[in-house]
């Protein structure tokens, strides 16, 4: 993974995980492309946007909307993704697998809930910050369209909230 990352000249890095399995509880990809640009034009950090099996079509999404800002597509094994994930200055994504194992290897983290409820599935660290819109109703159901309270967590209010926890003054 190091050598991968050296060859796109990547040091520092964030990761973007839009997936999570069932999409009520994904921010629209879209976002994550308008995320991506903000964090490339502020800070100078490309995105690695990391997706899973089945997921191409938000990869794609992402890329799409985020102009210039060239976010690197990485789908692969656990091992890889691991080490990505270990050496990256934050994760933005919501409850998803990649989200709460980056926590668990110590990644700075954005978590971005809607249907799923943080106080039972994390992240526990205080550190980390989670953005859920007020009045969101707590569901396990796997529909295929995004929960209303996904949509109201807005990209600046992401985009403030990576800046906070990578220590960077507003």
């Amino acid at each position: 993974m190091r050598d991968y990352l050296q060859n796109l000249g990547l040091s520092r890095y964030i990761v973007l995980s839009p997936g999570g399995g069932w999409r009520s509880k994904c921010w629209p990809p879209e976002r994550f492309g308008h995320l991506s640009k903000m964090i490339r034009d502020s800070l100078g950090l490309r995105c690695v946007v990391n997706y899973g099996p089945g997921e191409d079509d938000l990869a794609l999404a992402v890329r799409e909307c985020s102009g210039d800002a060239d976010p690197i597509p990485y789908n692969g094994p656990l091992g890889p993704l691991m080490a990505l994930l270990r050496n990256a200055a934050c994760i933005v994504g919501g409850d998803t697998g990649p989200l709460h194992l980056a926590i668990a290897l110590g990644t700075p983290a954005v978590a971005l809930f809607g249907p799923t409820d943080p106080a039972r599935n994390g992240p526990y660290r205080t550190q980390d910050i989670v953005l859920r819109a007020p009045g969101a109703i707590r569901s396990h159901s796997r529909v295929d369209q995004i929960d209303p309270a996904m949509l109201q967590i807005q990209v600046n209010e992401v985009f403030d909230a990576v800046h906070r926890r990578l220590g960077i003054p507003a």
